[in-house]
């Protein structure tokens, strides 16, 4: 039986060449292409390497979104309770050695949520134009990320932190809402304007050749 009758999938220059004998029905008279059909050819051309590095930078940039909230203290309700006196080998301090290591993961996170960020706006930059990819690669992705990070910290912030707001978590909080707002703004760019604009922009050539 012939192999493409088993559920075989064609490869990316398999599909490519589809996509293009199907686009050239509804091409203009002169042969180019419209710049949507140049959007999904242009996907195969992007290196697989940048798919993974993506992948990597949202992911550790949610590492640091999760990593930070739970390296959040309270010292001030520590010395509180020890009227300020702090005694080697005692319960308070080894809260307050706690405090420290906790305080090198919050480096560690803050860390990450720079570098994420970092190869995120490098990544949007050299694909700004292939919006396909920009949606499903980076930005869907960083929305989430970005809403889960939030959602962690004012959990953390009013569960365990009794609603104390000290500066690690404002910073954070401010850094992840930051980075939700600003995707979900570029998300509903590229996805109800920029794409559609040039499906459009596709649609109208189609059918004006039909």
């Amino acid at each position: 039986m012939d192999g493409k009758f088993l559920g075989q999938t064609p490869t990316s220059s398999r599909l490519a060449r589809m996509i293009t004998s199907t686009s050239r029905r509804r091409m203009p008279a002169n042969g180019s292409q419209t710049k949507y059909m140049e959007i999904l050819l242009s996907l195969d051309n992007i290196p697989q390497l940048h798919n993974i590095l993506c992948s990597c930078f949202t992911w550790i940039l949610l590492a640091g979104f999760v990593v930070i909230p739970g390296s959040f203290t309270s010292l001030r309700k520590l010395q509180a309770k020890t009227n300020g006196e702090i005694i080697p080998g005692s319960p308070a301090a080894n809260a307050i050695l706690s405090s420290v290591a906790e305080t090198s993961v919050t480096v560690v996170g803050f860390i990450c949520m720079g570098i994420g960020t970092t190869g995120a706006i490098w990544f949007g930059w050299r694909w700004r134009k292939n919006y396909v990819w920009l949606l499903n690669k980076l930005y869907m992705p960083l929305v989430l990320n970005g809403l889960a990070g939030v959602i962690s910290t004012l959990t953390n912030v009013y569960s365990q932190q009794k609603g104390e707001w000290r500066t690690q978590a404002i910073v954070a909080v401010t850094v992840e809402g930051s980075v939700l707002c600003c995707t979900t703004v570029l998300f509903s760019l590229y996805n109800f304007w920029l794409l559609d604009k040039v499906k459009d922009e596709h649609d109208v050539t189609g059918h004006s050749q039909v």
